[in-house]
């Protein structure tokens, strides 16, 4: 395997393994690719992965070649060394006379907690961006039917628990405020239930 092909599977390996540790913590693909923060994370991880492999194959690589196969031997060295990567990430520290100077682990680990933090924002602002786009095409679409708009907020927050009486006092006040501010009513009746049940507002754009 040459050094630039090494390296590519390095860093794919580096950028899979974040994924999958990340992902369940925002579910959102477009939120991990999207946060700047994850990107510099995976360059880190990356070196320490070529780091690791170099480590992995000086220390075994002659006995792994001999378990999985001369053509099998830098496919488990880079599983191995992204494997161990891990480790190496935990255990990490800087000392001077014996005096734990820099825990590059904490370190690192603290860093990786941010980037959960920048990705679940990411991830919010994507949910808001695209509730905010579902509503104006909700409130296009029922411009010219503002009754079967109530009566679709009325289903939506009915769900919720609220009562008729509510709901009813709710589209009065809205109506009400928008029409004192000089706003689309059927647009603020769209973003409340694009806000509350995004799918269901998605299934009336399809209805």
């Amino acid at each position: 395997m040459g050094l630039w092909f090494l390296c590519v599977a390095l860093s794919v390996a580096a950028f899979i393994f974040l994924f999958v540790d990340t992902y369940p913590a925002v579910k959102s693909f477009r939120a991990s690719i999207s946060t700047g923060s994850f990107w510099l994370l995976w360059i880190i991880f990356s070196v320490l992965n070529l780091v690791a492999f170099g480590a992995v194959k000086v220390a075994a690589g002659e006995k792994i070649k001999g378990w999985v196969g001369a053509e099998f031997t830098d496919l488990a060295l880079v599983l191995l060394a992204t494997l161990g990567t891990v480790g190496i990430m935990q255990s990490l520290t800087v000392k001077v006379a014996d005096y734990k100077f820099i825990d590059l682990g904490s370190l690192i680990e603290g860093f990786r907690g941010r980037v959960l933090r920048d990705m679940a924002k990411k991830s919010a602002d994507q949910q808001r961006l695209f509730a905010m786009k579902v509503a104006d095409r909700l409130a296009e679409k029922y411009k010219n039917n503002s009754q079967g708009l109530r009566d679709e907020y009325s289903k939506v927050m009915s769900f919720g628990g609220r009562t008729i009486p509510q709901i009813g006092k709710e589209l009065s006040d809205l109506q009400s405020q928008t029409t004192a501010s000089n706003l689309s009513f059927e647009r603020a009746v769209a973003a409340r239930i694009a806000q509350t049940d995004i799918e269901l507002a998605k299934q009336l754009l399809k209805s």
